[in-house]
């Protein structure tokens, strides 16, 4: 189940660096949060696409696992 939807959710602090939470959301309105705090000048846009893509390959590995186990 990849995730389909995200919000993200920024915050500067006030020594530069960035606050963030990530909700992701797959196809069956499951919510995941990520939430961290990064140091200035780091591309928040390729930070999250990366999130997601290491996300989804959890989710595949799980669903991956269940078909495995449901078939024995």
């Amino acid at each position: 189940m990849p995730i389909v939807s995200h919000i993200l959710k920024t915050t500067q602090q006030a020594n530069g660096q960035i606050s963030y939470e990530l909700r992701m959301s797959d196809q069956d309105g499951t919510v995941y949060l990520r939430a961290s705090i990064v140091d200035p000048g780091v591309n928040i846009d390729t930070l999250v696409a990366q999130k997601i893509a290491e996300h989804n390959e959890i989710l595949a590995a799980e669903e991956f696992e269940q078909i495995v186990s449901e078939d024995r």
